[in-house]
């Protein structure tokens, strides 16, 4: 390392470290320091770190180390003192209470979107057409199924793909009770480890965040909600968001493509698009392992039910054709569907205005198509870019099929990412984003849902409220697309220059 580099390197870190220790010394007395005390200790520990590697062997080498081991334990009685954790942890105890109540324990009682996929891989595994109702209902009374959350077509239409159901075979050689159980528990287990990586991110920018990010991971709707209905979308999600944030080590590459594959055999509606971001990265041993598992997948899946049932794709078909025309449960427009104002989806936006389907899904692949362009072909370089295209290919993959409340949590993908974002110069921006997320981070629209059910609400609907109901059951695809607008808007500006970035410049002037 060059001296003139050692020597400014050296001030940078001693004035760090003395803006630190008087902060330290006062922080009981002035409120601005406590506040200003982490952007210090983060300095600090860079300005140090980089003096150690680089001149440790020389004297102001070792009064640095002599300062650091100094100011360790300020910095500990500091960040660990016991009013905060006592407070922190009784928050995070709460969340956590919160979401095993909202979520694995309702799932005990619930389980209706589990129910239809048990009894279409019990089917699968008897050899019968997963496809027909009536094999579906005779699976399900033999596993001993709780009647009051029995499969119904009317909504829960059976429209799993064949890999789906071969995936959950292992559960459907097991009666109701333990399946259930064992799908909870495996649910979330996969959302509880995909947690901590996504904080990694977010934990080496501040722990405050970590901390934030973690509580509200857990009070988050959708991921409560997708547990209680034992929806396969948690455990896609979940699996994908692991693959995406592995630490670094030999097999990583190969292990998140298994995890990748076995995403995109249960929902492949979500995962399949995320192949692309792999390639954006190019990282192709993940999408090879990714290929490959759904190739064995399918083909182990493929050759059992052609076999034992030739006519299975006919009724599959069928089935999925019925379950989409207008007011079946799978609508994906507005007000036809009997649960529309769970839809996130952009066509629920658009069917507010028209009820072609040519139209308002020319509409929605217009708007999908041209933000991923646009951010594609102007794309800008910087550190928080990665983010940014999976914060976008998130939010794009929500409006651009039939997608519901629960299946936000995508969302979570980039949380952590986002978090570890300078937003020192785009408060504002930051103001609208957590704005919005807070709109899809509640289910408002079941209250408006229930609200509007009552015979005052429907008089005034007909006296001509339409407007006002359609932004209180279905503001979700509005936030998803002000989101993805946003996300956009920051691939394509250049970012702004932080404090740090200043500060070097105006030194080196």
């Amino acid at each position: 390392m060059p001296p003139g580099r050692r020597t400014v390197v050296a001030r940078d870190a001693g004035r760090s470290y003395n803006g630190l220790h008087v902060m330290v010394q006062h922080r009981h007395r002035r409120p601005q320091c406590r506040r200003l005390v982490p952007g210090h200790i983060r300095r600090f520990e860079q300005s140090a770190a980089e003096y150690r590697r680089c001149g440790a062997d020389s004297q102001p080498g070792a009064v640095m180390n002599q300062r650091i081991a100094s100011c360790g334990p300020h910095l500990i009685s500091l960040n660990n003192s016991p009013p905060r954790l006592i407070v922190s942890s009784a928050l995070l105890l709460a969340a956590g209470a919160f979401f095993f109540f909202r979520g694995p324990y309702r799932e005990l009682r619930d389980s209706q979107d589990f129910a239809l996929v048990y009894s279409a891989s019990r089917c699968w595994v008897a050899g019968l057409d997963p496809y027909q109702q009536e094999n579906i209902d005779r699976e399900y009374r033999l596993a001993g199924g709780d009647p009051t959350v029995a499969p119904n077509p009317a909504s829960t239409p059976s429209v799993y793909p064949p890999d789906t159901l071969a995936l959950v075979s292992i559960l459907a050689v097991a009666d109701w009770t333990t399946a259930r159980m064992a799908w909870m528990a495996i649910c979330t287990v996969a959302f509880l480890i995909s947690i901590p990586l996504v904080l990694r991110s977010a934990y080496a920018r501040s722990y405050k965040l970590a901390f934030y990010l973690l509580a509200f991971s857990l009070l988050y709707s959708p991921v409560n909600s997708g547990l209680a209905k034992g929806q396969p979308g948690v455990l896609a999600i979940s699996l994908l968001t692991t693959a995406i944030h592995l630490p670094a080590f030999r097999r990583r590459e190969t292990l998140g493509g298994l995890l990748v594959g076995l995403s995109c055999c249960i929902k492949p509606q979500i995962a399949l698009p995320f192949l692309l971001f792999f390639a954006w990265q190019r990282r192709g041993r993940v999408i090879a392992a990714a290929l490959c598992v759904i190739v064995l997948v399918s083909v182990a899946a493929l050759t059992r039910i052609t076999y034992n049932s030739p006519t299975w794709a006919k009724h599959w078909v069928s089935t999925v054709q019925a379950s989409t025309r207008p007011g079946a449960p799978n609508d994906p427009t507005t007000f036809r569907g009997s649960s529309s104002y769970q839809l996130v989806n952009f066509q629920s936006a658009v069917g507010f205005f028209t009820n072609n389907p040519v139209i308002y899904n020319l509409v929605t692949c217009a708007v999908i198509f041209g933000l991923a362009a646009v951010a594609f072909a102007m794309q800008r370089p910087q550190p928080q870019l990665p983010w940014l295209m999976l914060g976008l290919l998130s939010t794009l993959v929500l409006l651009g099929s039939y997608h519901r409340y629960y299946d936000s949590q995508l969302l979570l993908l980039c949380g952590g990412g986002m978090l570890a974002t300078d937003w020192t110069a785009r408060r504002g921006l930051l103001g609208w984003v957590l704005s919005l997320v807070a709109c899809l981070s509640f289910p408002l629209q079941v209250a408006a849902a229930k609200a509007y059910s009552l015979p005052a609400a429907q008089s005034r609907l007909a006296g001509g409220g339409r407007t006002l109901a359609f932004f209180a059951l279905h503001h979700q695809p509005l936030c998803l697309l002000a989101i993805a607008l946003i996300f956009a808007w920051l691939i394509v500006v250049s970012p702004p220059r932080g404090r740090d970035e200043g500060d070097a410049a105006k030194e080196a002037r």
